[in-house]
């Protein structure tokens, strides 16, 4: 029998999420996060790990018809499920492309934050640039895109 581990963001999900990285000292995450799980015309979900427990949170608001910008509150303990989480993560963006007809999802990791990094580019996003002093934290990003033609 196959688990859902995909699943419509709750209420408290984000509460149980212990930031990854660069965000464990951030105290200002969970309050973005919060902001951006009620965006009313995005999308969020919660990837849960094998157990059953929120291990990241997710989603995409449209800044565009066509084009939809990722975000994400990845918990510690993907490091202890990394496979998982990747598939997972994976299914999210081809369902976004599906259901949003999008031509363009794209995204920013946090310089200081090769593990983002490295999975952005696994999931199939290309490096597009780099951005200096960028987002609350006034820290270089780098922008990922993955494009449908």
């Amino acid at each position: 029998m196959s688990r859902n581990y995909i699943r419509k963001y709750q209420a408290g999900d984000l509460d149980l999420i212990v930031p990854h990285d660069a965000y464990v000292d951030d105290p200002t995450v969970k309050d973005r996060g919060a902001a951006l799980c009620g965006y009313a015309e995005g999308l969020t979900v919660t990837i849960l790990d094998p157990d059953g427990i929120p291990m990241a949170v997710m989603g995409g608001i449209l800044i565009y018809s066509k084009v939809m910008e990722i975000w994400a509150v990845v918990d510690v303990r993907v490091k202890m499920y990394p496979k998982h989480f990747m598939k997972y993560a994976r299914k999210v963006m081809q369902d976004m492309f599906n259901f949003y007809s999008l031509n363009r999802i794209q995204g920013f990791v946090r310089s200081d934050m090769p593990w983002a990094f490295r999975a952005a580019t696994f999931m199939g996003f290309n490096l597009e640039g780099q951005l200096a002093c960028y987002g609350e934290e006034n820290k270089p990003h780098y922008l990922f895109a993955k494009v449908r033609r």
